[in-house]
């Protein structure tokens, strides 16, 4: 990364004031990524009693170029933060991630904490 790019980087994630861990296959791919968390509600409907239901997700803002070794972010990658552990994941075949802003430089990814027993 040149200087011109790093300044770029700096620039882009003013307001990122907290950090995460990316996993990948159980493997930290990338660590302290800058990161702003957020949180998405969806809305689902349940098939069996045709209830509608709204679904919270964690989300985290993060730069795309924050996490390089990745395309893009996927179902089952893990995000650990401020100590807890965090599966990429969206309800009924939404995506696990969508780009914020116009730039398409950055990454809304959402997820959801997993429980002490690791679901």
């Amino acid at each position: 990364m040149g200087l011109f790019d790093a300044g770029r980087m700096m620039q882009a994630t003013t307001g990122y004031d907290e950090v995460l861990d990316y996993l990948r296959d159980g493997v930290v791919v990338a660590p302290s990524v800058p990161c702003k968390a957020g949180a998405t509600l969806f809305r689902t409907e349940d098939l069996a009693s045709s209830l509608s239901m709204r679904v919270f997700r964690q989300d985290f803002l993060v730069e795309a170029a924050s996490i390089p070794c990745i395309e893009r972010p996927e179902p089952g990658d893990e995000i650990v933060w401020r100590g807890r552990r965090f599966l990429v994941s969206a309800p009924d075949g939404e995506p696990c991630w969508r780009w914020r802003g116009a730039s398409m430089t950055s990454w809304r990814i959402h997820a959801e904490e997993e429980s002490d027993d690791g679901r």
